[in-house]
């Protein structure tokens, strides 16, 4: 199956992580990148690596760090607040941190490939997406059943 785009929430995923008291030595790398971070780059890396036809939307971004530390990847989904305070950053983000070229020489465990080290977080995480997704149809299929077009 051809996917378009992936989608790391990276505020979410560090949510998760927080509030699960997940260990966090594995994840973390040695610039101090959180979860969120680690994994959208390691998408990111694997993508270009391989040369798939799938683009990394990076999204949940909450802070400048995490923004820059992003920096390269194919998009990115910040608020209006965040770039205004990347607008008033001093420096340049030159060069960026994600690159193709960067990305074909980055390594994976057999861990990371199978994404068995996402575990119960990608589980949760899912089935609340799942769970809300399902609420909206409901709530869309309710209002459609109440109007003039529904009584016909």
């Amino acid at each position: 199956a051809k996917v378009a785009v992936i989608q790391p929430y990276v505020g979410r995923i560090n949510d998760w992580h927080r509030c699960n008291n997940a260990d966090t030595s594995s994840h973390a790398d040695k610039g101090g990148d959180n979860h969120g971070v680690v994994l959208a780059k390691k998408i990111y890396n694997f993508i270009h690596k391989y040369e798939l036809p799938t683009k990394v939307m990076a999204a949940s971004i909450r802070n400048v760090k995490d923004a820059i530390s992003l920096a390269g990847i194919d998009y990115m989904v910040l608020s209006p607040l965040l770039i205004k305070s990347l607008a008033s950053e001093p420096g340049s983000f030159e060069p960026p941190v994600l690159t193709p070229d960067r990305a074909s020489s980055a390594q994976f465990s057999p861990q990371e490939i199978r994404g068995s080290e996402l575990g119960e977080c990608a589980e949760t995480l899912l089935e609340a997406s799942i769970k809300a997704s399902s609420e909206a149809i409901e709530k869309v299929e309710e209002v459609l059943a109440n109007t003039a077009i529904g009584n016909l």
